[in-house]
C-alpha cells in the first residue's frame, strides 16, 4: 500500500458522493463532481470543498453538520475513568496553577490525546463532545475556538512556567533533550530548515522536554526554532524549570558547550554529559597506555556488561572514559554479519575504521560522590528520554503540526507535555498488569455509560475489567466523577 492510498476501512466511513484524500497523516473528505474533457471526451472526476475529516475510531466529523443532533446520551467511558484516577496528581498540580475551568480544559485535551492520539482541534472537540467528560462536567465550555484561544493565552502568559517550577520540584535527577517536529506552515515563526530538514522531508521546530528519570514523568517543555541549536537554547530551557541546586543533569552531547556547564555549576547544580571527540580531555583519556583497565559489572536491559574504565581529574570536574567490552563484542559480531552477508555499506575498511570506537563512551561530571560504576549506571538512565520521544511520535502520533500562531504552539506543546505524563501513568499500570499500554486502553474502550430517561448505565462490562480495576485500586461508580469537581471562584474565570 503506497504512503497516500486510503485504507478500505478509511473508505468505509466516508459519505456518499465525496471523495477521501490522505495528507500526512490525516484523512480529509472532499465533495467531488464528474466533468467531461472537451479535448479527450472523457470523463473525469474533479475534487471539490474540504467537507470534514475521518478520525480513525470516531469517524467522519464534518466541518459543519447540516443536520440536527439530540442530545449524546452514550458516552466514551472506561478510557476516561482509567486516564483520569491514574493521573488525578497531574490533575491537582494544574489546580494549583490554573482555576478550575482552565485545568479541567487542559486535562481534558491532554486526556484526549494520551488516549486516542494527537489530533486537530475540531476532532478534539468531537471526541470530547462524547467523552466521559462532558458527561460529568457539562458545565464546561469545549469547543474549537475557546480551545483555540485558551491554548494562544497559555502561550503568552506566566502559567506554564509556573506549573513546569513546581513539576520539577520533586526532581531530583532528569535528563534534557530536543526532539524535531515537523512542520508544515510557511507563516510558522518557529518553522526554519535545519540540519534534520533532509531526513524529515520538511522544515521543522525543537522540542525541548525535560524528563524525570526516576519517575519517568515529563516536567518542562518548549518549542524552539529548528535553526536553533541544542547549546544555545539550553540556558533558556533552564531558566524555565526554575531552581536546580542540588539537582543533576544527565545532558545529550548536543548540549555540550563551557558555557552551559559553567551555567550549571554556578546554580549549585550538577551535571553529567558525554565528551565530544574533538574536546582535548577526550583526545587525551583515550590514547592507548600500557597497564588494564579497572573494571565492573553492568546490569540493564536484562543483561550484564562488563565494563572497563579509567579517570583522570580536570580541575573541579571528572573525566571519565569506559569501554563496554560486551557491547563491543555484540556489535562487532553484528558488523562481520552483515560484511559475511554482503550487505551494502559493509566493508572491511569501514569495520577496522569503527570497531575501536564500539562501546566507548567519554563522561565529564562535576558529582563527586558517585564513583566510577554510578556515574555510568546513573548517565545510562537518561535513554528515559528518548523512550519517551518515540512514545509521543509512534504512540501519541505528535511528529507534525500545521499551526501558525507563535503562542498556541507554545500552549499546545504544554498539553502534550501533560499528555505524556498521563500517558506514562498508562505504561506503568499496564506494565503492572502485564499488559501493553495498547492492549490496556483497547480493553477499557469497550466500557460505555448512557444517561438518559432511563438513568445511568453501565454497558460491555467484562470479568477482565473487574479484575484490571481492582488490581489499579480504581472503583466503578456511575455516581461519582472521574475527577474532583472544583467550583470557580466568580473572580477567576477564564476568557470565553
Amino acid at each position: 500500500m503506497g504512503n497516500y492510498t486510503v485504507p478500505p476501512e478509511i473508505l468505509a466511513l466516508k459519505p456518499k458522493g465525496t471523495i477521501v484524500k490522505k495528507i500526512k497523516s490525516g484523512y480529509y473528505v472532499y465533495s467531488h463532481s464528474q466533468y467531461k474533457d472537451e479535448k479527450t471526451g472523457k470523463w473525469k472526476t474533479s475534487s471539490g470543498k474540504l467537507l470534514g475529516k475521518i478520525v480513525p475510531g470516531a469517524g467522519y466529523c464534518p466541518n459543519s453538520s447540516k443536520c440536527s443532533e439530540d442530545r449524546i446520551t452514550c458516552f466514551d467511558y472506561g478510557e476516561y475513568l482509567l486516564a483520569s484516577k491514574l493521573s488525578v496528581q497531574e490533575y491537582e498540580l494544574l489546580l494549583k496553577v490554573f482555576n478550575p475551568d482552565e485545568a479541567m480544559l487542559v486535562f481534558a485535551l491532554s486526556a484526549i490525546y494520551a488516549t486516542h492520539g494527537f489530533c486537530g482541534l475540531k476532532a478534539a472537540d468531537f471526541l470530547y463532545g462524547r467523552s466521559l467528560f462532558a458527561k460529568d462536567f457539562p458545565g464546561l465550555k469545549f469547543s474549537y475556538h475557546r480551545i483555540a484561544k485558551f491554548l494562544e493565552l497559555i502561550g503568552r502568559e506566566s502559567k506554564m512556567s509556573r506549573f513546569q517550577s513546581l513539576a520539577a520540584e520533586t526532581a531530583s535527577e532528569f535528563a534534557v533533550d530536543g526532539h524535531p517536529i515537523a512542520t508544515f506552515s510557511e507563516e510558522n515563526s518557529l518553522s526554519s530548515p535545519g540540519f534534520k530538514t533532509a531526513s524529515l522531508g520538511s522544515d521543522y521546530m525543537n522540542l525541548v522536554t525535560a524528563i524525570d528519570v526516576d519517575t519517568g514523568l515529563p516536567f518542562a517543555s518548549r518549542m524552539y526554532p529548528g535553526y536553533m541549536l541544542d547549546k544555545p537554547s539550553f540556558s533558556d530551557f533552564v531558566a524555565e524549570i526554575g531552581g536546580i541546586t542540588g539537582k543533576c543533569i544527565l545532558i545529550d552531547m548536543g548540549f555540550s558547550a563551557e558555557e552551559n556547564l559553567k551555567m550549571i555549576e554556578d546554580k549549585g547544580g550538577f551535571f553529567i554529559i558525554p565528551v565530544p571527540k574533538s574536546h582535548r580531555s577526550h583526545k587525551e583519556i583515550t590514547k592507548k597506555r600500557p597497564g588494564r583497565l579497572s573494571e565492573f559489572l553492568y546490569s540493564g536491559g536484562g543483561k550484564s556488561d562488563l565494563v572497563g574504565y579509567r579517570e583522570k581529574a580536570d580541575g573541579n570536574r571528572r573525566v571519565i572514559y569506559y569501554v563496554n567490552r560486551s557491547e563491543a563484542e555484540r556489535l562487532c559480531r553484528a558488523y562481520r554479519h552483515g560484511l559475511d552477508a554482503g550487505k551494502k555499506g559493509y566493508t572491511e575498511e569501514g569495520y577496522l575504521k569503527e570497531k575501536d570506537g564500539y562501546g566507548v563512551i567519554v563522561l565529564t561530571t562535576n558529582r563527586k560522590d558517585l564513583d566510577a560504576k554510578q556515574v555510568y549506571e546513573h548517565y545510562k538512565k537518561r535513554w528515559k528520554i528518548e523512550t519517551f520521544y518515540d512514545r509521543l511520535k509512534n504512540g501519541l502520533d505528535f511528529s507534525g503540526l500545521n499551526i501558525d500562531d507563535h503562542a498556541m504552539i507554545q500552549g499546545l506543546s504544554f498539553c502534550m507535555l501533560i499528555a505524556g505524563r498521563i500517558d506514562a501513568r498508562l505504561l506503568t499500570a499496564a506494565k503492572k498488569l502485564g499488559y501493553t499500554r495498547n492492549s490496556l486502553i483497547g480493553l477499557m474502550k469497550y466500557l460505555k455509560v448512557t444517561d438518559d430517561e432511563n438513568g445511568v448505565r453501565l454497558h460491555n462490562k467484562k470479568k477482565d475489567h473487574d479484575a484490571v480495576l481492582e488490581k489499579l485500586g480504581i472503583r466503578l461508580s456511575l455516581t461519582e466523577k472521574c475527577l474532583p469537581e472544583k467550583k470557580t471562584e466568580e473572580t477567576d474565570k477564564p476568557s470565553e
